[in-house]
C-alpha cells in the first residue's frame, strides 16, 4: 500500500513494531494506532482516527494451536472482533469504504480426494475452534454485505509464508532447524509428515488482496491459493535441499497435532477471473527468502 502511494494506518494491540519486513523509513511512514478488536470503543476510535477508504482486516488469533487452546477467546477475537469492526464500518458505508475480510482454507475441513482442488462452492466443515471462528467470521461478513451498503469481500486464504512469518509456523521453523543441522548425518524430527498443503509466497497473497480490494465483488468469497499441493515431508525435503543439508526426516509422535486436515488444495480460478491475478513466485522462492533472512 505504501508502494501504491496510499496513506497507511495500521492498528496494533502491541504498539509500533521495531523490526520485521518494513524498512525503517517504511515503519516511519505508517501511522500506527492502538487497536484491540475485542473492544468496541477501541475499534471505533481507530476508525475515527484513520477515516479509511479501504480496510484489510487481518487481526486475529492466527496460530492454530494457540487458537484451539482457548476457544472462547478465539471466537471473541476472530469472530466478534470482525463484527465489532464491521458494525462500526457500516456507519461509513455511504462513503464507499471497501473492506477485505481474510479467512482461512481451514474453514473447508476434510474432503474426499475427488473434491480437490476445492472451489469456493465446496462445503465448509471446520474441525477446530480456529477454523470454526473463521467460518463464523465469514458468515457475519457476508450478512453485513447483504444487509448494508458496505462493500465487503472475503477470502479463504491457503497457506502462505515468507520473510517476517512467525518462527513457530512450518516453513520458518523448518528453515531455522535445518540451518542448525550438520551438513551430513543429522535428524530432522517433525510431527505428521503426510498432510498436503497449498503454499503461496506472501507477496503473491498480498498482491491478490490488493487486487480484490479494487476488483472483487461485494458479498463474494475468493480462494487465495496456488492450486498445487505439497506434503509436509516434501516441504521438509525442499528446505534441506535449499540449505544444503543431508538429514533423516523422522516423525515424532510427540509433535503430531491431534486434529489436522489431511489435504488442503484450492482452486484459484475465481480469483484469476475476477482480478487477472496469478502467482509470480514458487515454494523455492519462499524457502530461499527465509534462508536469506535467517542467515543475516
Amino acid at each position: 500500500m505504501l508502494e501504491k502511494g496510499a496513506t497507511v494506518f495500521a492498528g496494533t494491540i502491541e504498539g509500533r513494531p521495531t523490526h520485521g519486513v518494513l524498512t525503517p523509513s517504511e515503519l516511519n511512514a505508517v501511522k500506527w494506532l492502538p487497536l484491540d478488536v475485542a473492544s468496541v470503543t477501541s475499534s471505533e476510535h481507530a476508525l475515527a482516527e484513520a477515516d479509511p477508504d479501504t480496510v484489510v482486516h487481518l487481526a486475529g488469533i492466527a496460530f492454530p494451536p494457540d487458537a484451539n487452546a482457548n476457544p472462547l477467546r478465539t471466537y471473541d477475537v476472530n469472530t466478534l472482533g470482525a463484527m465489532r469492526l464491521l458494525h462500526a464500518l457500516t456507519k461509513r458505508a455511504d462513503a464507499g469504504v471497501r473492506v477485505l475480510i481474510v479467512g482461512t482454507a481451514e474453514q473447508y475441513g476434510p474432503h474426499t480426494a475427488g473434491d480437490y482442488p476445492l472451489k469456493e462452492s465446496a462445503e465448509q466443515k471446520p474441525l477446530t475452534p480456529y477454523a470454526g471462528s473463521k467460518a463464523a467470521q465469514e458468515v457475519l461478513a457476508l450478512q453485513v454485505a447483504r444487509n448494508s451498503k458496505l462493500h465487503v469481500v472475503c477470502t479463504r486464504s491457503f497457506n502462505h509464508s515468507g520473510v517476517g512469518h512467525g518462527a513457530d509456523y512450518l516453513l520458518p521453523a523448518l528453515v531455522r532447524r535445518a540451518l542448525q543441522l550438520p551438513k551430513q548425518g543429522g535428524r530432522l524430527s517433525m510431527g505428521n509428515v503426510s498432510p498436503v498443503r497449498d503454499y503461496l509466497h506472501v507477496a503473491d497473497a498480498v498482491g491478490a488482496y490488493a487486487l480484490l480490494l479494487e476488483r472483487g465483488q461485494s458479498g463474494e468469497i475468493y480462494n487465495v491459493c496456488s492450486g498445487r499441493g505439497s506434503s509436509v515431508k516434501e516441504l521438509a525435503e525442499r528446505v534441506l535441499n535449499r540449505v544444503g543439508v543431508s538429514a533423516a526426516i523422522v516423525e515424532d509422535p510427540a509433535l503430531v497435532r491431534p486434529t489436522e486436515v489431511p489435504i488442503l488444495i484450492g482452486d484459484n480460478q475465481k480469483l484469476r477471473d475476477a482480478t487477472g491475478w496469478k502467482p509470480q513466485r514458487t515454494i523455492d522462492d519462499i524457502i530461499d527468502d527465509l534462508i536469506h533472512a535467517a542467515s543475516r
